[in-house]
């Protein structure tokens, strides 16, 4: 009998999910904020902090593949700056994105 071995092979530890926050598109008093999400190989759920009044929007990803999110903010103040970042959290950590700013 010739030898034989069997290997197992385990998939590959998700990572943590990456974040880019994007440019908003901004209207005279809404602001369409963006980010590009990666889940990093695993589930994982991403949202928006705008301002001072904490998170709005909200969402999921999972796969390889980057996720485009979008939240749209209105009541906005003209001649206001306001800033916003998104943050992402899978099974091997979290990740906020650099803030943004935009009048």
């Amino acid at each position: 009998m010739p030898n034989t071995r069997t290997v197992l092979l385990s998939p590959e530890a998700p990572a943590p999910p990456s974040v880019s926050t994007l440019r908003p598109e901004v209207g005279a008093t809404s602001a369409i904020l963006r980010a590009k999400i990666n889940a990093g190989a695993a589930p994982t759920n991403f949202y928006f902090q705008f301002g001072g009044d904490g998170s709005v929007g909200d969402g999921s990803a999972g796969g390889t593949a980057p996720v485009m999110a979008e939240q749209v903010v209105t009541g906005l103040l003209p001649h206001t700056t306001y800033s916003f970042n998104a943050s992402a959290t899978n099974s091997a950590g979290t990740t906020i994105g650099m803030p943004q700013s935009f009048t």
